[in-house]
């Protein structure tokens, strides 16, 4: 409760006295070595044309796919979110979880430098920025929101 101390760090209190926010001019940076996968690997990896008379498929979400398209978990119950999908749902929510959102407003990601060269960013900037298409009339509650992730191709680690 110290307010010199209060200042040195990268929190200020909201208006409503209750809840933290990032103070101005402080932003979240990250930096991602390879691709995120899941999403991304989807729309990157092209499917093969083949005879659904020779291969085995299954119907997914409507959608006749080859067997060898699918992962083990799509037929069972266990929920696993890729890294893609991770990313996507915290340009709406925020990386700070569902316990420090009792006491903070959404901390989101300003930018992400990915250092992958065999990848390009415009397929990550599709999927973080362009697959959840969200507006003020979607109804999430004040203080969420879509927010854009901004992306730099950097040096490999």
């Amino acid at each position: 409760q110290d307010p010199a101390e209060f200042e040195q760090g990268i929190f200020c209190r909201v208006e409503d006295g209750e809840h933290l926010r990032l103070k101005p001019r402080c932003y979240l940076h990250l930096y991602l070595s390879q691709m995120p996968h899941g999403a991304v690997k989807k729309l990157h990896t092209p499917l093969l044309k083949s005879s659904p008379s020779v291969d085995l498929h299954v119907s997914v979400k409507g959608q006749l796919k080859p067997v060898s398209d699918c992962s083990p978990t799509m037929s069972t119950h266990v929920y696993c979110a890729s890294g893609s999908d991770k990313l996507t749902r915290w340009t709406v929510l925020g990386v700070q979880g569902a316990l420090l959102s009792h006491f903070l407003h959404p901390v989101y990601i300003t930018s992400i430098v990915l250092a992958d060269p065999y990848h390009s960013r415009d397929i990550l900037y599709t999927v973080l920025n362009e697959r959840v298409q969200l507006g003020p009339e979607d109804g999430l509650p004040k203080p969420y929101g879509h927010k854009k992730i901004y992306l730099f191709e950097g040096p490999p680690a």
